[in-house]
């Protein structure tokens, strides 16, 4: 007889009101980036087609 046993972590602490607030902030802040390095990226793909 086999018995498989499976360890579950608990569930995570809640935020605080601040914390939360840190962890949207620094997304907002890493979607912006994304979102500069993109278009910047793709201006200089136009930048090059035109020349």
């Amino acid at each position: 007889m086999m018995i498989f046993m499976e360890k579950i972590e608990p569930p995570p602490v809640p935020l605080t009101g601040d914390e939360e607030l840190k962890l949207r902030l620094e997304a907002i802040e890493s979607e912006n980036l994304w979102v500069k390095n993109f278009i910047d990226h793709l201006a200089g793909v136009v930048r090059d087609m035109k020349h």
